[in-house]
């Protein structure tokens, strides 16, 4: 390699071999590859860490996909305790075990498809319209990116604009919508709508009640 890019790719190495060891998770994720390029079951315990609930299935893994929004990596597959096609956050499995059992992947899966209209990771057949609306100051920064299911872009009178997206899922979105502020007001979906009005009222109360603090 020149000069400058093997420097820089040994001092890369250096520093991520410094970070904090997850065996783990490694351990898991590597589980979960030998089963993917086997066609092997596995036997899975997935925790929810907002309600502490533990659930153990048998889990197909058709795909691996790293999500690009949270820096997770997740397993998407035929959860057969579902009866269907789901997404497992990496991180969230706390225990597995390699089955002799061997799967085939259904012939209608395709995991481009699939994650078609995924913001992140999230796919599905189900899709949703959604429309936000930035400020002027921000809309020269919405036109740069190509995002993610994004239809169209369309000017308003006060040198701000709309935005139109197809989404499987807007859960990934919100923290990505949050991140603008009040330069994003979100027109559709309703629900959406009203959870980032909650969330920016209960997060103006926190820093009003830090200021009179």
């Amino acid at each position: 390699m020149p000069s400058p890019v093997g420097e820089h790719i040994v001092q890369t190495a250096n520093v991520a071999d410094r970070r904090r060891r997850f065996p783990a998770y490694l351990r898991t994720l590597e589980t979960l590859t030998t089963a993917w390029t086997e066609r092997r079951q596995v036997w899975l315990r997935y925790e929810n860490p907002r309600t502490g609930e533990a659930t153990e299935r048998t889990f197909d893994p058709y795909f691996i996909e790293p999500s690009p929004y949270g820096y997770a990596c997740y397993a998407i597959g035929h959860d057969h305790l579902r009866g269907k096609i789901r997404q497992f956050m990496v991180e969230r499995i706390a225990a597995i075990r390699l089955l002799g059992t061997h799967y085939e992947v259904r012939e209608d899966f395709d995991p481009y498809a699939y994650l078609a209209n995924a913001w992140g990771v999230m796919g599905g057949e189900e899709v949703k319209t959604v429309k936000l609306r930035f400020s002027e100051r921000v809309t020269y920064r919405i036109r740069e990116s190509d995002w993610p299911g994004m239809t169209g872009v369309t000017d308003e009178p006060d040198g701000g604009c709309v935005m139109t997206l197809r989404v499987s899922h807007t859960l990934e979105m919100v923290p990505w919508i949050r991140g603008w502020g009040p330069d994003c007001e979100v027109i559709d979906p309703a629900d959406l709508r009203e959870q980032i009005a909650e969330d920016m009222k209960r997060a103006a109360e926190v820093y009003r009640g830090n200021k009179q603090g």
